[in-house]
């Protein structure tokens, strides 16, 4: 429904992806940005490399982005405030 209004009233858009609809988009597969990667407990992950060019390469990824909390505690107790 939004597209035809968007596309029929000359409005530009895009869709918005979910996470693995944009891990599995081919244009950053083509582009060399997705790196495979694993989590401390060894589960296969997917790395998000630089899209910028540094004497013609990507830096890599130096770790993955970690679980959602999973450092949570660790910095709760920087702050004084354990859980």
């Amino acid at each position: 429904m939004w597209i035809e209004r968007f596309t029929s009233a000359d409005v530009p858009f895009a869709p918005v992806n979910s996470i693995e609809e944009a891990l599995d988009d081919p244009h950053l597969r083509a582009l060399g940005i997705l790196e495979p990667a694993h989590n401390d407990a060894g589960a296969p992950r997917a790395a998000i490399r630089s899209p910028i060019l540094l004497d013609g390469q990507r830096p890599s990824a130096i770790r993955p982005a970690p679980l959602l909390g999973e450092h949570t505690d660790e910095i709760l107790r920087e702050y004084g405030r354990p859980r």
